[in-house]
C-alpha cells in the first residue's frame, strides 16, 4: 500500500477532487483508506502509528491542474442472459424458433461511499471524506 495524497473535496454524489503527489493514469482505481490510531498499538509492543482500513475505490477521469485530480465512485455491472418464452402472438416465425434470448443488467453496490455531511462521529467511518488519504493497495 502507497499513500499518494488526500480527498480535498466531494463535489457531488458521484465525484471527488483529490490532491495527489503522485500523478495517476485516467481510468487507474485508487481506494481511499481511514487512518485510526490507537495508545492500545503502542501497548501491545506494536511499532505502529496507524492503521489504514479501505473504504472504497474511486476511478480517476482526469487531470484538474497539476495535482489535483477528478474522479468518481462506480457501479458494478452484472449482466445476466436469460431465456424469454416466445408469446402466443407472435409472428409464426418466432414461434417455430421458441424462446428468445434476452439481456438483465443489474447494478452491484457503489464502489464508496461519501459522506457529504462530514461528519466523524464513528470510530471507524466507512463514508469517504475530505483529508482521507488515498493510494493503491
Amino acid at each position: 500500500m502507497e499513500i499518494i495524497g488526500k480527498v480535498a473535496a466531494i463535489l457531488d454524489g458521484t465525484k471527488l477532487l483529490l490532491k495527489l503527489h503522485k500523478r495517476p493514469s485516467t481510468g487507474a482505481v485508487l481506494t481511499i483508506f481511514s487512518e485510526v490510531s490507537s495508545p492500545k498499538l503502542q501497548e501491545l509492543g506494536l511499532e505502529l502509528e496507524r492503521i489504514y482500513f479501505p473504504k472504497g475505490d474511486v476511478s480517476v477521469l482526469m487531470d484538474q491542474d497539476g495535482e489535483y485530480f477528478l474522479a468518481q465512485r462506480f457501479q458494478s455491472e452484472r449482466i445476466e442472459k436469460r431465456r424469454k418464452p416466445s408469446n402466443f402472438m407472435a409472428s409464426p416465425l418466432s414461434q417455430l424458433l421458441g424462446e428468445e434470448e434476452i439481456e438483465v443488467v443489474t447494478k452491484g453496490a457503489w464502489s464508496a461511499s461519501f459522506d457529504s455531511s462530514q461528519s466523524l462521529n464513528v470510530e471507524y467511518p466507512k463514508e469517504i471524506q475530505i483529508g482521507d488519504a488515498v493510494g493503491t493497495k
